[in-house]
């Protein structure tokens, strides 16, 4: 220890109890002013580099040094994800060592190829993995629209334990790529289509959903039900709050005759392209169990 550091020791500040001292950063919301803080003073430095979960959260764009340096600060944490960009490989490449840490994984505005590519990288176990956000955007392509090669296995099978997926997405039909068994919640926004949504996707993902406590569906792309046959129903047997917020009124209401919420509190249907549209009850069948739907509206 020198000199002026064994003064700066009987600093009163500094004569705080390393426990709350530790917590300080905690309230930083910023993670550049962790950074910041962690440059006051050794003893501050030392005390904040050995609290790993200040530094658990990380940001894919800021580059392979940045990833690598935070990965070293949070040992063993579970680690948060964001990535806002294409990112190059580089900076993905640390990460596959680490797959058992992660907690949350975020991509905002993402290709739909780079989400892929990131899945096969960190293809190992995710038994932490509790919530996934995909914000997808279309690429920039003269050549076509942006597509990508059907994986053969499901994009992120390894999330067993995944509770929540957030999922926006344009120009690309995506949910026969997921397969989350013991999903709780579901928050969807599909976008204008070119193609259009397509229902039988949505239905084959809910039926393999079962554990579904909370599904929250905003639907502006045409909803097509070719293929899906009129008797078909599924059961949520777990859903307590439903909501389906869609463009096009006459599809949506025959989308959700085609579910059944026997155990929902909280049901609702909103149609925001007409505000003098009525929603038919007779789209409700006897056959389907929307007895709790006491909040049916229109906007």
């Amino acid at each position: 220890m020198t000199t002026r550091e064994w003064r700066n020791s009987f600093v009163h500040i500094n004569r705080i109890p390393l426990d709350v001292l530790s917590l300080i950063p905690t309230h930083l919301n910023f993670q550049e002013d962790r950074f910041r803080a962690s440059f006051v003073c050794r003893h501050w430095r030392r005390i904040f580099l050995q609290h790993a979960a200040l530094w658990s959260q990380l940001y894919l764009s800021k580059g392979e040094a940045y990833v690598k340096t935070l990965l070293e600060r949070a040992k063993g944490s579970a680690l948060t994800i964001t990535t806002n960009s294409r990112h190059s490989v580089d900076t993905v490449t640390p990460l596959p060592p680490h797959t058992e840490q992660l907690k949350r994984i975020s991509f905002e505005r993402n290709h739909w190829k780079d989400i892929q590519s990131f899945s096969e990288i960190n293809s190992g176990p995710l038994p932490l993995l509790r919530t996934l956000k995909i914000r997808a955007v279309e690429e920039s392509n003269p050549d076509g629209p942006d597509t990508m090669t059907p994986p053969s296995l499901p994009l992120f099978r390894n999330a067993v334990n995944l509770k929540e997926l957030i999922l926006s997405s344009e120009g690309l039909q995506f949910l026969n790529h997921f397969v989350f068994p013991n999903l709780t919640i579901l928050e969807l926004w599909v976008v204008p289509e070119p193609e259009g949504f397509r229902a039988s996707q949505l239905l084959d993902f809910l039926e393999a959903s079962p554990m579904l406590e909370m599904v929250h569906l905003t639907i502006y792309a045409d909803i097509l039900l070719e293929g899906v046959p009129h008797e078909r129903v599924v059961v949520l047997p777990n859903l307590v709050a439903f909501t389906l917020i869609m463009e096009d009124g006459g599809p949506g209401y025959d989308l959700a005759a085609h579910l059944s919420c026997p155990s929902a509190r909280y049901t609702t249907l909103v149609h925001e392209s007409n505000a003098d549209d009525v929603i038919p009850q007779e789209i409700f069948p006897a056959s389907v169990s929307w007895d709790a739907a006491d909040n049916r509206r229109c906007r």
